[in-house]
């Protein structure tokens, strides 16, 4: 008798501006972005976290997490209900084991099993190798300085100059466990390094929970095994062995030591950055083309046919029945972005003043609408306040007008070339590990005044 096919949830509805992804956009994202996502709801269910989101399901309204599922080839995200919240859901989703019921039945009612607790051993031992040592402790209480409740890391190293937490992960964890330590860590600002034993990197088939584990740590999977572990003897202090993203599989593990990592201010140390420049080389790849024939010739001077053919850069779907507006709309956002990276280019005509440019864009008052567009634009690359004060009233006037619609051609537009801005998606990404590009760095200072310009 055939099965019936498991009800899925067809689209989600997201906050902090992202709105509704549908499962098939969400299958279609690269595995950081959806990962990330995933990271983040938890974060924000289990401890409210500023940076999560909010995803509900847009039939019963009802809160939604993420799930992995894997398939032959690759693991696939697809939505779920919280248990106990889709019982009268027509997009119903069976009810998950708890992380509890799970644990016993992993370790017959023992909450690690026997090779993690010499592991464990192992660890602390190498750890104390280091002549900067001041203390190790093995799954011993470490007080909150700033949490509600403290932890029990599996092992906490004090090396006096830098304090840091290792756990242990040699089997499948809960994805609600590695989001709780790591938001916990993170408020406590210690970092927090996860150390995978007894996995084949390079087989394709990895746990969900290995891979989560790795993607926090920005696509580094930090190991230990014996060839770390006579390093780290030989060198006199922690080496583990890290293997680091490459398209759908890892480079050859090299050897490393704590030293080498790099400590951010917010998330997971991490060897090398593998998880947001593929975002940062996607938004630019999008625009690379139409930038560069604007700059080879401003949008003022070309002539009609030449016109024709950059509007035609424009993805068709994004276009409206006034394109020339649109390709002015983009000289005065890349002439905002010029000024911001200290290199200031006419994109609307030869002049590079962005006043004269904006002054010259609202001269034809129809092209009003889009001043919410340039307002965050402005405070988004921290141009608005170098404007003249006459380009700034005008300015003011212009943010009087009816804006634009809702998800218009003209805003789909610059989500697609200029991301890095106007895609809330791609930007609380970035924004979550501090990887804005520099010429929108302002976007971190200004999060409130950009919610309330549109």
């Amino acid at each position: 008798m055939a099965r019936d096919p498991r009800r899925q949830i067809k689209i989600a509805h997201f906050d902090k501006g992202v709105g509704p992804i549908s499962v098939e956009d969400l299958m279609g994202m690269r595995q950081e972005v959806w990962g990330d996502l995933r990271s983040r709801i938890t974060a924000k269910r289990q401890h409210n976290d500023p940076d999560g989101y909010d995803a509900r399901c847009m039939l019963c309204d009802q809160p939604v997490f993420i799930r992995a599922v894997r398939s032959r080839t690759s693991t696939l995200p697809c939505y779920a209900h919280f248990g106990g919240m889709d019982s009268w859901c027509a997009w119903s989703s069976e009810t998950p084991v708890t992380p509890d019921q799970a644990r016993a039945m992993q370790y017959q009612g023992r909450q690690v099993s026997p090779t993690h607790d010499r592991l464990c051993s192992t660890l602390s031992e190498l750890a104390s190798l280091d002549p900067r040592c001041v203390d190790v402790q093995v799954e011993k209480y470490l007080a909150p300085s700033a949490s509600k409740h403290g932890r029990f890391p599996d092992v906490y190293v004090d090396w006096g100059e830098i304090k840091f937490v290792l756990e242990l992960q040699l089997s499948r964890t809960f994805q609600t466990e590695i989001v709780n330590r790591s938001f916990h860590y993170d408020s406590e600002k210690i970092p927090l390094i996860w150390v995978l034993y007894g996995i084949d990197i390079e087989s394709g088939t990895l746990p969900q929970s290995f891979i989560d584990v790795i993607r926090e740590h920005r696509e580094n999977a930090f190991v230990i095994d014996a060839e770390s572990c006579e390093a780290s003897r030989e060198q006199k202090t922690l080496v583990l062995k890290c293997f680091e993203r490459a398209g759908e599989g890892f480079t050859p593990g090299r050897l490393v030591t704590i030293d080498s990592l790099t400590f951010p201010s917010k998330g997971l140390p991490y060897l090398s950055d593998r998880i947001t420049p593929a975002t940062l080389q996607s938004c630019k790849a999008k625009r690379e083309q139409i930038l560069r024939r604007m700059m080879n010739e401003p949008v003022a001077g070309m002539l009609e046919q030449e016109q024709g053919s950059v509007i035609d850069l424009i993805p068709r779907e994004m276009r409206t029945a006034t394109p020339l507006k649109q390709l002015k709309l983009l000289a005065v956002i890349f002439g905002a972005i010029s000024h911001a990276t200290g290199k200031p280019r006419g994109f609307y005509g030869k002049n590079a003043n962005l006043s004269w440019t904006i002054n010259q864009f609202y001269n034809d008052e129809s092209c009003w609408p889009a001043a919410q567009m340039i307002e965050r634009a402005l405070i988004a690359t921290g141009q608005k306040e170098r404007l003249t004060s006459k380009c700034q009233e005008r300015h003011a006037k212009a943010l009087t007008s009816d804006g634009l619609a809702e998800n218009s051609p003209e805003e789909e537009m610059l989500k697609h070339f200029v991301a890095e801005i106007f895609d809330p998606l791609t930007v609380n990404f970035l924004q979550h590990y501090a990887a804005l590009p520099f010429w929108c760095a302002s976007y971190s200072d200004n999060t409130t005044q950009l919610s309330q310009s549109g």
